[in-house]
């Protein structure tokens, strides 16, 4: 009798439990929503961050090195034969051609050279046999312009656009840079 009384206790207490009911698991299922979407929302925006400063490094990296390149062959060509302005109002010009001392030889022999962008990439093109020499960048670059001062030949300024060629988007900006690099070791010029 007694054993019969307890089950009869605990089958009255299971009786009377309620469940989860259908309000209960749909506001459940809201809750969970609203912080998925939350935190998908900050994921994205971290993401977004992330590929923007990643974009930018690399365009501002590939900058400082083409200009470190130009300014090193700049600074030791010993003539500069293009650009050579005439006049104040001399356009900037896409190439620049060098005399730089060649290091191969011996004797004080000089190679001609040129700088100039072929398939949006940094390349040196040796003038003497008319063959490329070397590529000295990425396929980056939007727009480089070379442009002497005319008081001071041996300023040249040098503006470059760098795009990374993995941006499908044609509204962004493109990173810029100009510089001013003094061509110390040249003495003489010839007309081109």
């Amino acid at each position: 009798c007694l054993i019969r009384r307890r089950i009869m206790k605990v089958w009255k207490f299971i009786k009377n439990q309620k469940g989860v009911g259908l309000p209960e698991v749909s506001m459940g299922i809201a809750l969970l929503s609203i912080l998925l979407s939350a935190v998908t929302g900050a994921l994205n925006t971290s993401y977004d961050i992330f590929n923007y400063h990643e974009k930018s490094i690399y365009e501002q990296t590939q900058g400082t090195i083409i200009m470190a390149r130009v300014e090193r062959v700049l600074k030791q060509s010993t003539v500069i034969e293009a650009p050579l302005q005439k006049d104040i109002n001399a356009g900037p010009s896409s190439e620049i051609r060098v005399n730089v001392p060649d290091s191969s030889q011996s004797y004080a022999n000089s190679k001609r050279k040129s700088l100039a962008v072929i398939d949006k990439a940094l390349v040196e093109v040796d003038l003497d046999n008319g063959t490329l020499s070397k590529t000295l960048s990425e396929p980056c670059i939007e727009s480089l312009t070379f442009l002497r001062d005319v008081n001071d030949a041996r300023i040249i300024y040098v503006c470059l656009e760098v795009k990374n060629p993995t941006e499908k988007s044609k509204v962004t900006k493109n990173f810029k840079v100009q510089k001013i690099i003094f061509a110390d070791n040249v003495r003489s010029f010839v007309n081109g």
